[in-house]
């Protein structure tokens, strides 16, 4: 997938090209993970709440974190490498 905007930046950056994999998709696992909602496909870091929401977190501060029903998303995979753009 190819990563589109900054709000991952230092850590992806826009036109780098990530590899999923698609059966690690329990977000209790620390990383940086593909999310789909009703909003479109998004690569961020996830958290389950104790409240039982799910946070949407950048790795750019100018971006605030999002916060949604797990009923409206579903973990698509983990982020387990990229290439940077050139």
């Amino acid at each position: 997938i190819t990563v589109e905007g900054e709000s991952m930046e230092p850590t992806l950056h826009d036109g780098s090209i990530v590899f999923v994999d698609r059966e690690q998709n329990d977000i209790a696992k620390e990383g940086i993970f593909i999310a789909s909602t009703t909003s479109g496909l998004f690569i961020k870091r996830i958290r389950q709440r104790v409240d039982g929401m799910v946070e949407l977190i950048s790795d750019n501060t100018m971006y605030s974190p999002e916060v949604i029903s797990p009923d409206q998303v579903t973990i698509v995979g983990k982020v387990v490498g990229n290439i940077e753009s050139l």
